[in-house]
Formats: structure tokens, sequence, C-alpha cells
């Protein structure tokens, strides 16, 4: 009773509460989906296309953090502390990523055409995922949800359109179909969910027809944006460095085996991303009003953020041969190694994806940039030193050894954000 009395009292609790659930719903459902799904998939099309594809996927996703721009906490927090420029900012994030979302495409297609490490199938399937990074403007809807605590929406739009394209790919393999055919269905499904965004904002009161492109506006979220723009390349290609260097010293088969173990563990990076999205509204308005009390929040996020995500690892680790075993088949066999190794890197991409949210709404995502380029260096230098020699084991090694620098090291090296690596590891730190 208690309880109940607290959530009636504290509204704003219970909104976020709620929308938590929500969140944690919809990635413990899309996980298990995709885990199952994406098993079968890898089954049917053998460890071989799987690294073709894989590899194709990682091209792409180099470029994604150029066509979002880093413009997710900025318009987030824009559209809490400004509510009366909400069109002027919706209108001019969304043209902003439109035209960084054709000029994410082409630079990808670009690439492939200039490695192609298989030639013209690398060049067709970059092409076809591209597609995706034109339809990332539809994340300003869910910038829009995230400000209001209404993450519910952006589920229900994701998750009908995950429903769909798992649906297909089921059918795809029942019926033996291509390679290229599995890339379109992954573009459908985020046109699907980019339709269902569009038809939500304007369910719930959202008028795109007030949506105003300012230049002066977009010159703002460009100029406090550009630090998380650059930060989120350097994240994105530490995070798939790993696959296009791997490409360039093993067959397509080691590489199949490789994304495996990756896949199982990249499918927890949604959880601590979902969860930062939804306390940041709050947090926010807490580092706004009460700085005390964000101090002793965030303290307490930290710990919470490592103590489930140790407890992840360690049990994976623990399950790693019979999980591959069920999953994957014989053929995977060479991928519970490396999914040992890697699943420790969860703890600190959790650390690291909080400490995030938390530099944007401190206004320090400068520092942000320095640790992320710092990270990319040391990962690139670990896996030409690494890969040559021990192949997929030795990039599962250095995956994770640069995740550990940038999570729970690198933060000591900065003033500003010392408390921060404090209170990654237990202590209170002292405010900034």
């Amino acid at each position: 009773m208690t309880l109940i009395y607290k959530l009636k009292e504290r509204p704003n609790l219970k909104q976020a509460l709620s929308n938590m659930s929500w969140l944690f719903a919809d990635k413990a459902f899309r996980m298990v989906g995709g885990i199952l799904v994406g098993a079968w998939v890898a089954r049917y099309l053998g460890p071989a296309q799987v690294g073709q594809l894989n590899y194709a996927i990682s091209l792409v996703t180099a470029f994604s953090s150029l066509a979002l721009l880093g413009l997710g906490g900025i318009v987030i927090r824009k559209l809490i502390t400004f509510p009366s420029i909400t069109y002027e900012t919706l209108g001019s994030a969304f043209v902003l990523q439109m035209l960084a979302g054709v000029l994410a495409a082409v630079l990808a297609i670009l690439s492939a055409y200039i490695l192609k490490p298989q030639g013209d199938s690398t060049i067709a399937l970059v092409s076809i995922l591209s597609l995706g990074l034109l339809l990332k403007a539809s994340e300003t809807f869910k910038y829009w949800f995230e400000a209001r605590v209404q993450s519910k929406y952006t589920i229900w739009a994701e998750s009908s359109a995950f429903c769909v394209s798992s649906a297909l790919k089921v059918l795809l393999i029942v019926n033996a179909a291509s390679l290229f055919v599995f890339a379109w269905v992954t573009v459908l499904e985020l046109l699907l969910a980019a339709a269902a965004l569009t038809w939500l904002y304007t369910m719930t009161g959202g008028k795109i027809g007030l949506w105003r492109y300012k230049p002066e506006n977009a010159k703002d979220l460009l100029i406090e944006s550009w630090p998380s723009l650059v930060s989120g390349t350097f994240v994105l290609l530490t995070m798939t460095m790993d696959r296009l260097v791997l490409m360039e010293y093993v067959s397509t088969t080691e590489l199949g085996i490789y994304v495996a173990a990756n896949v199982l563990v990249s499918t927890w990076y949604f959880v601590p991303v979902a969860l930062g999205g939804s306390i940041a509204p709050r947090l926010t308005e807490m580092y706004l009003n009460n700085p005390k009390n964000y101090h002793s929040y965030v303290r307490w996020g930290y710990l919470c953020f490592g103590a489930v995500s140790g407890l992840l690892a360690l049990s994976i680790f623990i399950g790693a041969e019979l999980i591959i075993k069920i999953l994957y088949g014989p053929a995977y066999t060479g991928a519970a190694q490396i999914l040992r190794i890697m699943i420790w890197s969860v703890v600190f991409i959790s650390i690291a994806s909080l400490r995030g949210r938390l530099l944007i709404i401190e206004k320090k995502q400068t520092i942000t940039l320095a640790i992320t380029m710092y990270g990319l260096l040391f990962n690139v230098a670990l896996l030409l030193l690494f890969v040559p020699i021990y192949g997929p084991i030795g990039a599962a090694y250095a995956f994770t050894l640069t995740w550990a620098l940038n999570g729970m090291v690198m933060p000591f090296f900065f003033a500003k954000t010392r408390a921060h690596g404090f209170m990654a590891i237990g202590f209170r730190g002292r405010r900034q």
C-alpha cells in the first residue's frame, strides 16, 4: 500500500516506471525473437553467407551515426527545456537527418565499391542496406515520444515491424530464398517502423504540418551535436571495426562464426540504451532543479547498470557452449570461445552508455568525443596486433579490452569525468 501511495503522490515516478516496464517487455520480446529467428537464418544461410551479409551490415552501420548527426540527446533536451519551439526543433532535426541520410548512403556505397572484398555481391548488398539510412530521419518521432516519456508508442511501431520482418524471414527460409532477399527484408522492417511512427505521432496529437525548418535552429542543433556526431561515429567504428578488419585476414566462413557470437553479445546492448533513454528526461529535470539528488541518482544508476550487466555476462559465460550448440548447431562450434570473451564487453558498454547520456545532460559532450576517439585508436591498434596472429579470438580480445578502457579507465584521465569514473566503480565521486 505504501508503494501505491508513493506512486500516486509522484506521477513523474509512476510515468517513468511505466515507461521502463514497456521498454523491458519490448526488449525481452525482441531479444528472444531476434535470437531465435536470427539463429534459424544463420543455420539456413551457413557461416560463409552470414559472414558476407554481416560484413555489408557492418559497413552500412559505420555510416549510420552520420545519418543521425548525434541529434538524439540534444533534441530531447531542447524539447524538454524549450517547449515553445517544439515544432521548429522537430522540423529542423528532420530535415538535417534526411540530408545526412542521403550523404551517408552515398558514402557507404562508395566505400563498398572501393573495398569490395567479395566483388559485386558486396556492392549490391550494401546498396540495398543503405536505403535504410534514408529512413533515419524518422528517429525524430522517437525523440518526441522520449521527451514525453511515452516510449510505448515507439515500442508499438518497432515491435510490429519486427514481427512482420521475422515472419517474412521464416517464409524466406521455407521457400529457400537467396541472400539478397534477406537484405531487402531488413530494409522493409525499417520502412514499416518509420511508417508506424509517423502514424502514431499524428494519432497522439502531433501535427507534422506545423513542423518548420529554421536555419538558426538547425545551426544551433549542429553546433551542440557535433561532438555527439563525431563520438557516435567513433563508437560505431569501434563496434564494427572488428568485422571489417577480420574480412581482410580470414575467410567469410570464419567471419560468420565470429558474427554468430557477436550477434548474441550485441543483442544485449539495447538494454542500457533503452533504459538510459527512459530515465534521461527525468534526470535532465533533476540536473536543472535538484543537483544534489541528481548526483545520488547517477551513482545508483551506475551501480545498477554494472550489477545487472555483470550477472548477465557471468551467466552467459558459464553457458556459452550450450547456447551455441542449441541455437546454431555444430557448424558454429567455434563461436562458444569467442562468446565467452566478448560477453564481458556488455558490462563496460552499459557503463559507457549511461555515462554518454549523462554527459549530454551536463553539456560535456566534447569529453565523450575524446574518450571515444582514444578508444577507437586503441581498438584499431589491438586489432592490427592480434588479428593477424590469433584471428577471430584476437578480435574478441581486442573488442573487449577496448570497451574496458572506454568504460572504466578513460574517465579518470579527464577532470570533468573523474567523478563518473569513481561512481562507476562504486565510490561517491566529487561533483564537478
